[in-house]
């Protein structure tokens, strides 16, 4: 009786499968390209993490195959394996995904990754705010597209975008737009520097949402000042040159005025109720979320 061939080994039935399995078979590691924007969109694994998957390919080869964009030969999935099979120079399979758009391939990314790993709250709102970003280029805005990226407008159409994301993330719109501008932050940065991007991100530097925002409006050289410290491990919650700004006494506490306008506007939603049921439950919802990033950001 001949050998039982592993379940890598068995030929795929359909015609078309065929023809692309004889293709990846010709793949190799210089073949393919590395986009920096979908790498940094996958949080890398902690040296723990990185240390078993290396230990496991070694051992077992890799299992999963690597996903490219069809036509372009870009990874959009699998790069921490790929790093490893490119230093040990070992085999691996590929199989390719069609995509219309770079925002598709970033909107996949995003999902792929929420559903898949245990992120931390801010990367969760990063990729919450890119989503809503990559959506919004896909259906023909361009306000948050390059210079357009440094304000958050509330149109019918952005607001019909925050709703739709909102209802798929399971949080309130409002959280959705303010990620957007989290997002816009966090890539300004990345624009000066990579490092300090990525320290954001993997949240080795403290910065609060609002600061994030914040450098989302700022200009060019205040944004480059602020990467630069963080680079340099020298930023601390304040302003760029750890002077923190006088305060102005007479002016209620920060804290206190967001508290203040949310409750506000809770209250003016409450009177404009209908009495459904769904719709009251939307509403606190959205309330308990706007509170808890604030709890999150205290």
């Amino acid at each position: 009786m001949p050998d039982t061939p592993d379940q890598s080994d068995v030929p795929e039935q359909d015609t078309l499968e065929q023809e692309q399995s004889a293709k990846e078979q010709h793949m190799q590691v210089d073949d393919i390209s590395i986009d920096p924007e979908f790498q940094y969109l996958l949080p890398p694994l902690s040296k723990v993490c990185h240390a078993a998957l290396e230990a496991d390919i070694l051992e077992n080869g890799c299992r999963d195959a690597l996903v490219l964009w069809e036509g372009h030969d870009v990874l959009v999935d699998g790069h921490n394996r790929f790093e490893i099979l490119k230093k040990h120079n070992l085999p691996f399979r590929v199989t390719y995904m069609k995509f219309a758009s770079r925002e598709d391939v970033i909107i996949w990314i995003i999902t792929t990754q929420i559903a898949r790993r245990n992120l931390s709250s801010l990367q969760l709102t990063y990729f919450w705010g890119r989503h809503y970003r990559a959506d919004r280029h896909i259906h023909g805005s361009n306000q948050y597209i390059t210079a357009g990226e440094r304000s958050c407008h509330n149109d019918n159409s952005s607001g019909r975008t925050a709703d739709r994301l909102a209802k798929e993330h399971g949080i309130s719109p409002t959280t959705i737009l303010r990620a957007a501008q989290v997002s816009v932050g966090v890539d300004a940065i990345g624009e000066i520097s990579s490092p300090a991007k990525r320290m954001i991100l993997e949240e080795e530097v403290s910065i609060t949402r609002n600061k994030l925002r914040e450098l989302s409006t700022a200009d060019a050289d205040y944004v480059a000042e602020v990467a630069r410290a963080i680079e340099e491990g020298t930023f601390e919650h304040g302003t760029a040159n750890n002077v923190a700004p006088e305060k102005n006494l007479t002016d209620p506490d920060p804290f206190t005025t967001r508290v203040l306008a949310i409750t506000s506007n809770f209250e003016d939603r409450l009177k404009n109720l209908t009495g459904d049921r769904e719709e009251r439950r939307s509403t606190i919802r959205s309330l308990i979320n706007e509170l808890e990033e604030m709890y999150q950001q205290a």
